[in-house]
């Protein structure tokens, strides 16, 4: 049947607006494949890329093949036809030579994708020499508590600050300091005989031993001779002894908060009699629950979790519960404390302001983000001296009242950015006993916030309204 010049224009708008319809589809069927495989693929390498291109050439071929299909099933030759475009338009008054144009952007598009491959970034890595310690020092900086004693005929010591350093060293360092008599060191220098011969390790020994500071005496010499030996150790490089303690519930949660939060150093479990026959060993760090009493107290009021080098040096202590009792909330935050131990020490090792000042240091994460975050303050850990009419004045929508099975609730959830309050006292307190106020960040276990104060008839246990002004106004 021979065709007339409309019906073979009709035709060729048809093709036209068929051949713009499928390149339209197949470029949405590729951006469809390139976003399903950015989904889940985060990493790209040139054999993804070449099986990117490689669809796209099945699909544009399979593309060509229906178009040749069709255009064969209505009996026009696909090949040499020349067609004025623009006098061609649809029975809707689409205009064919629009339609082509952007059928030509669109392959172009699409040739300009197979052209231009994507491209991959190439980062170079400088080697590191192993004859370059300074290099070295920056990539992995060895550092650890120390443990340190003291002697200075007649005079006791009121500031003993421990060296946090960064050497790879370890070793013991004595160093020979001057003191005049009100009780500032004037000098200090290491003792050559005695001493370890690492550089790094004597500079942060010198410097801690500047900073000591020891009693005012009249009686004592303008310039007394004396010294400080330091014991420099690396932490990760020694085994943590986990000590077990006797009460059955506390064993079990210790022994699974440190199998799931221990990554500082390589730990074992050991009982207390191991711990008592090995707390001499300078081989060994100890993470321990034990009970402390402070000056003046009869008895001990609170427990706390510790982590000890030897028998003597304490690194940190945090507090747990009360000795004499115990409401079971120890449980739901015993791994949070265990972790704020790890996270102190290993940033004690880093700086020495750290390790001079714990308190602030934990503090300065409120601080930082604590207007972020929503606080659920139990009413328990509040205490009750702070009347409930001062209290609410600072309860919003981010700062929640409530009780402390709702806070112990909220905590173990672990939403993000929420803050709980737990607070840790002497079920009977004497007038020297201590109250200590925490926050911790539930869904990180990060300890937010630490507080303490002697317990006294105007500020009983829990927090104050110092505290919680404190909190308000860093939000």
């Amino acid at each position: 049947m021979k065709l007339t010049p409309d019906q073979k224009a009709g035709i060729y708008i048809t093709v036209s607006i068929h051949l713009a319809v499928i390149i339209v589809l197949l470029l949405v069927r590729i951006g469809m494949e390139v976003q399903k495989e950015n989904s889940f693929v985060l990493d790209f390498t040139k054999q993804e890329e070449l099986e990117e291109l490689q669809k796209k050439e099945e699909l544009l071929k399979s593309a060509a093949e229906q178009l040749e299909e069709m255009i064969a099933a209505a009996g026009v030759p696909v090949r040499n036809v020349t067609v004025e475009r623009s006098a061609l338009k649809d029975d809707r008054g689409t205009d064919a030579d629009e339609l082509y144009k952007e059928a030509e952007r669109l392959a172009q598009e699409l040739k300009d994708g197979q052209e231009r491959p994507q491209e991959v970034e190439e980062i170079a890595v400088e080697p590191i020499k192993k004859d370059d310690p300074k290099k070295q020092e920056e990539v992995r900086p060895y550092s650890g508590p120390s443990v340190l004693s003291w002697s200075l005929d007649g005079r006791k010591a009121t500031r003993l600050p421990i060296p946090a350093y960064r050497c790879y060293g370890a070793g013991e360092v004595t160093v020979i300091i001057t003191v005049n008599n009100q009780g500032d060191v004037v000098n200090a220098k290491v003792d050559e005989k005695i001493s370890a011969t690492d550089n790094c390790i004597r500079t942060f020994a010198v410097r801690a031993a500047r900073l000591s500071k020891f009693n005012a005496s009249p009686e004592a010499p303008a310039r007394q001779m004396g010294t400080i030996t330091y014991e420099l150790s690396d932490f990760q490089d020694k085994v943590t002894k986990v000590v077990i303690p006797e009460d059955v519930f506390l064993q079990s949660a210790l022994r699974q908060e440190v199998v799931s939060l221990w990554s500082a150093s390589a730990f074992e479990f050991c009982t207390q009699e191991e711990f008592e026959a090995l707390k001499g060993s300078k081989d060994y760090y100890f993470l321990t629950i034990r009970a402390f009493k402070f000056k003046g107290e009869k008895e001990p009021g609170l427990l706390f979790l510790s982590l000890l080098k030897g028998e003597n040096h304490e690194v940190i202590s945090l507090p747990l519960a009360p000795a004499d009792d115990s409401s079971g909330r120890e449980l739901v935050y015993l791994g949070a404390l265990v972790k704020a131990i790890q996270d102190y020490t290993l940033a004690a090792m880093e700086s020495e302001k750290t390790a001079y000042a714990p308190d602030k240091w934990f503090n300065a994460n409120y601080a930082k983000w604590g207007r972020m975050m929503t606080i659920y303050m139990a009413r328990e850990d509040v205490s009750l001296s702070v009347k409930d009419q001062d209290l609410l004045k600072f309860m919003d929508m981010d700062f929640i009242l409530c009780d402390a099975s709702k806070a112990d609730e909220v905590f173990v959830e672990a939403p993000v950015n929420t803050l709980v309050s737990y607070s840790i006292a002497p079920v009977d307190p004497s007038a020297a006993s201590y109250s200590y106020q925490l926050l911790f960040k539930a869904d990180t276990l990060e300890l937010f916030y630490i507080s303490r104060h002697r317990i006294r008839p105007r500020s009983m246990a829990g927090f104050l309204l110092s505290d919680i002004k404190w909190l308000a106004e860093k939000r």
